[in-house]
Order: C-alpha cells, then sequence, then structure tokens
C-alpha cells in the first residue's frame, strides 16, 4: 500500500503534482522493523505492540521519533493529516477505516473534516478492493488509557481540531490482496489525500455553502 501510495504521489499526474505543491508528505515504510526482519507480525507483542506505544513515554524509539516530528510539525503549524496503515482480521473482505470514537460529538470543522475525507477515500479508492464507504470504530478496545495510547487517539490529542487522523485497515485474505491489489488501494489514497488538500482544511466549516 505504502508503495502505491508514494509511486503516485511521486508520478507524473497532474493531481500529483498538485499535492506536491500542496502538501509535505512524511512517510515512514515501517514502524516495527525488528518484527519484520524476523518475519512476525508483532501484534500483540510484549508489553505492548506499536500501536499500543503511544504514550508520553513510549519505549520504542520508532514511536518517540514519529511522535517528535508529529509535535514539530504541529507547532509550525504544518500538520493536517495522519493515516496509519493496518491490516484487520481474516473475516474482513473490505478496506475501512477506525473512525474516532466522538465522531457525532465533533464540532463542525472537524466533523466536516472527517465526512469530506470518507467520502473521497470511498471515491477513490474502488477496484480491486472497494472502500467500505462508513467508519467503523475499535469497540473492542474498552478502557479509555488504551485509546488514548493507540496512535490515532494520540495524534488527534496532540494536535488542532482541524487535523484528520485514521487508521487504513486493508484486508489481506480476499483474492485480491496481493501485492497488486495492496498498491491499487493506495494509489486510490494517494488520490484522496489529493483532492483533500485541493481544499484548506482548516477553513471555517461556517463557509461552506
Amino acid at each position: 500500500m505504502g508503495r502505491g501510495f508514494i509511486e503516485w504521489a511521486a508520478g507524473d499526474d497532474p493531481a500529483a503534482a498538485q499535492l506536491r505543491r500542496a502538501a509535505t508528505i512524511h512517510f515512514i515504510p515501517i514502524m516495527d522493523v525488528d518484527n519484520v526482519a524476523a518475519g512476525h507480525g508483532g501484534k500483540e507483542a510484549f508489553p505492548h505492540d506499536h500501536n499500543r506505544d503511544w504514550t508520553d513515554q513510549p519505549i520504542y524509539p520508532e514511536v518517540a521519533a514519529a511522535q517528535q516530528r508529529i509535535r514539530e510539525l504541529h507547532a509550525q503549524g504544518r500538520f493536517h493529516l495522519y493515516l496509519d496503515l493496518h491490516c484487520p482480521g481474516a473475516e474482513s473482505r473490505r478496506p475501512y477505516f477506525y473512525g474516532p470514537f466522538d465522531l457525532n460529538q465533533m464540532g463542525p470543522l472537524p466533523k466536516r473534516n472527517y465526512d469530506r475525507f470518507l467520502a473521497l477515500a470511498a471515491d477513490c479508492i474502488r477496484d480491486p478492493m472497494p472502500l467500505d464507504a462508513k467508519y467503523h470504530f475499535a469497540t473492542y478496545v474498552k478502557a479509555e488509557e488504551e485509546r488514548r495510547r493507540m496512535s490515532r487517539g494520540w495524534v488527534s490529542a496532540h494536535t488542532a481540531e482541524h487535523v484528520v487522523a485514521l487508521c487504513l485497515e486493508t484486508a489481506w485474505n480476499t483474492p485480491h490482496s496481493t501485492p497488486t491489489g495492496y498498491q491499487a488501494v493506495g494509489r486510490g489514497l494517494a488520490r484522496a489525500v489529493a483532492r483533500y488538500f485541493s481544499e484548506d482544511p482548516q477553513r471555517p466549516a461556517s463557509s461552506e455553502r
């Protein structure tokens, strides 16, 4: 997925060129380097995996480095969108986003941005693995403390309200769950990001017609 995203974003499509003029993309290809090198998935590693390490004192240097960069970009007013790429359980058949638990309690600006990004992604992520065009919610995570130390929750808590922070789960147990299929999802995601940044995500929601 990441390869499909970056190759499209660096390519010759006029929309990709416009995206590069509008935004700087910071891409981390692998977070859990040690487990990848060993051929392991890394899920629920001891004492916890990377996606449960987003605290003020992370144990993984990769998480600490990502947090530092996010804080720096936020302080410079240059942080507007966060996307975490994951894979779900074996029963999932389509890609989908985990959305924020408080989606329906959000103010007009963040709610507009989350709704708009999902609509654009659903329009862009199609064949051969069409996006499920509704947010899913990680209701299996019961404790608020655990929710706060997941990457999406940490980013939302440490950046401005207009920032969209999402986790995209791409099905791995389907006939199209191949390098070709994953790259297609990545290209679709990049197109959605390009379209998202065709408008200023910080503009007041009241300015919409």
